[in-house]
């Protein structure tokens, strides 16, 4: 591997103006977009003064060892940097020193903190308050030191006048708890290989960290950028050469989005060809205004419905497209389709979300322009190596996934997600809570991580196996101007015991009957007697009268197979956050003899004047 030529000299200019600088602060809320958010954070903070600084007990810390449950630690971690990154933000908005007080309550507490990092991610053998021997620098111990990194560089002086001794103790705590661990040789930590979201996540974040405390140290702070420059070549190395994501579209801004963080604030830009496609991901995998495509570990909805009794505008939850990262990335790589899609994401964008990122945050401000260009979607998108297609036309929009064990995978060889109008048909659970099982040999225990949770066939009660290949050329798509097919090969996704010798699934969508066919066909060992059946889900009602099916009125007729439906309850906090207790279930079955196949039709009504959404 080519490793990226550092640069001669390292700029640790922050990217976004002190407080001091009013000018350029009051410029920046101007925009009428900045102006509504920033009166938010400080109504926010103005209640924040009153209120204690969350409380991280040792009982809490224990809980993952101890029954495996993280939020309820994780749920005030969360809260004190929320908190505190709001009550920056209102000092930057107001400068009045109104905050100042209260942002040290929480620089006292964060510093106090017994580790940075996550119970999920320190724990060392079974005692629950685990003492490790240097700092872990995980995640959330990396995203720690850019959140005071970034108030530094807007307040370091105004919080020096409050305390000197508060300031070095911010500052000892960066050092000790990021820059040390990760300067150890060799390198004690995976993330550096490149693997997944963690590379850029934590390259970028101790990057932060590194050109605020070591701004008066350039050889350290050059042995630093040395390593982390590392794990970013490492990351772009391994990525597919398609750019498609294969942690799914929230990981995205984690990912890429956070490789963008990096190269910004290193300030040299990476010329690899996988970049463009890398950011332009984004703009096929948000399906429609309120779902994303949510294969493996991803949540399914972008937005949600309204609560009951409250307005009829929908919520926008947290899981939302970051657009400060869209715009920025749509810049660089010169794609307006990107950047129209920061500016549609930043209109109503949750300030709860804003707040778990203060590097995000301040981009939010700088990085997205009060207007952009006019969105223009591909009907069509293939992604041959994450073996991933998009469809988006008509009214309908539509993802298809063949893939296999990649990082945060579900065992969904074949998944089909299917929306019409930004409605439901066909759906994806989306990802589950976290709890010590997500990450374990335990994980696919979980139905709705393994095969039975997802809308691809099994065979004599059998499915597809847990971890599957990956599998070259297993995935095709032809495009004429009547039709679009989807080949995927899921042959290698079962295990022996399922006796299948060949599985195929095809997809087809009919530009001129308006219809879209799903075909599975199989070979299997077992001549005779073979029981076939496939689940799928949906949140949308289901009503069968007769032989005529609808799943939200969209009629679907099945041939070679029936079909029951079932309301299936849920009991996960997460998956009860996109879809509520329960969903329907339609199980598709039949019998077979060695060979066979079966087919789910939709047919749309067409409506040409009707304009797309997204």
């Amino acid at each position: 591997m080519k490793k990226s030529p550092l640069p001669k000299d390292i700029d640790t200019t922050p990217l976004f103006p002190p407080a001091a600088e009013r000018k350029a602060w009051k410029t920046v809320l101007q925009i009428p977009r900045n102006r509504k958010i920033a009166l938010e954070l400080i109504r926010m903070a103005d209640r924040l003064l009153d209120e204690p600084v969350p409380a991280l007990p040792a009982s809490l810390f224990m809980e993952f060892i101890r029954n495996g449950n993280r939020r309820h630690y994780e749920i005030p971690y969360f809260g004190r940097r929320s908190n505190f990154a709001a009550l920056v933000l209102a000092e930057v908005f107001e400068y009045q020193g109104k905050y100042l007080d209260k942002i040290a309550d929480y620089l006292w507490e964060i510093t106090a903190e017994h580790t940075w990092c996550l119970p999920a991610h320190c724990h060392m053998d079974k005692d629950p308050l685990p003492e490790p021997p240097a700092e872990i620098v995980d995640l959330f111990a990396a995203e720690t030191g850019m959140t005071l990194a970034q108030t530094l560089n807007l307040l370091e002086n105004e919080l020096t006048a409050v305390s000197p001794n508060l300031v070095r103790t911010v500052r000892e705590n960066m050092i000790r708890r990021v820059i040390e661990p990760i300067l150890q040789k060799p390198f004690p930590f995976w993330w550096i290989q490149g693997r997944n979201n963690w590379t850029p996540w934590c390259c970028s974040n101790c990057l932060s960290t590194a050109l605020c405390v070591l701004r008066d140290q350039p050889q350290k702070l050059r042995q630093v950028v040395a390593v982390v420059q590392e794990g970013i070549d490492n990351f772009i190395e391994k990525y597919p050469a398609d750019g498609g994501g294969i942690e799914g579209p929230t990981y995205w801004a984690k990912s890429p989005g956070m490789m963008l963080h990096y190269l910004e604030q290193i300030r040299s830009w990476n010329g690899s060809p996988k970049i463009k496609p890398m950011a332009e991901y984004i703009i096929d995998a948000w399906m429609s205004p309120s779902f994303y495509a949510a294969f493996g570990d991803c949540p399914a909805r972008v937005a949600l419905p309204p609560a009951k009794g409250k307005d009829r505008k929908t919520r926008i939850c947290a899981w939302s497209v970051p657009p400060w990262i869209c715009c920025r990335f749509g810049e660089r790589v010169g794609s307006d389709a990107l950047v129209a899609v920061g500016v549609k994401a930043a209109r109503d964008y949750p300030v709860g979300t804003l707040l778990r990122d203060l590097f995000g945050a301040l981009a939010f401000f700088w990085w997205v322009p009060a207007r952009g260009p006019a969105l223009r979607r591909k009907k069509l998108a293939f992604y041959p190596q994450t073996q991933l297609m998009f469809l988006n036309e008509d009214g309908i929009s539509m993802a298809l996934k063949r893939g296999g064990a990649v990082p945060h995978h579900h065992s969904d060889v074949g998944q089909i997600i299917l929306i019409w109008r930004d409605t439901p048909l066909l759906i994806d659970l989306g990802s589950t809570e976290y709890r010590r099982e997500t990450f374990s040999e335990h994980r696919f225990e979980n139905w709705r991580l393994n095969a039975e949770g997802h809308n691809v066939p099994q065979f004599n009660g059998i499915r597809q196996a847990d971890s599957p290949p990956v599998e070259p050329d297993t995935m095709t798509v032809s495009e004429t101007p009547d039709r679009v097919e989807c080949r995927m090969d899921l042959t290698s996704a079962y295990p022996e015991s399922a006796g299948v010798k060949s599985c195929i699934r095809r997809v087809t969508w009919d530009r001129k009957a308006k219809t879209i066919e799903i075909c599975d066909s199989w070979k299997l060992k077992k001549r005779s007697g073979n029981t076939v059946r496939i689940p799928f889900y949906t949140s949308s009602p289901v009503v069968c009268r007769g032989e005529q099916w609808k799943i939200a009125g969209v009629p679907f007729r099945l041939e070679n197979c029936t079909a029951s439906v079932k309301r299936i309850a849920l009991e996960d906090s997460a998956q009860n956050v996109f879809w509520g207790k329960s969903v329907n279930r339609i199980d598709v079955t039949t019998r077979s003899g060695a060979e066979g196949e079966c087919r789910l039709i939709f047919a749309f009504q067409p409506d040409p004047d009707r304009k797309p959404r997204l």
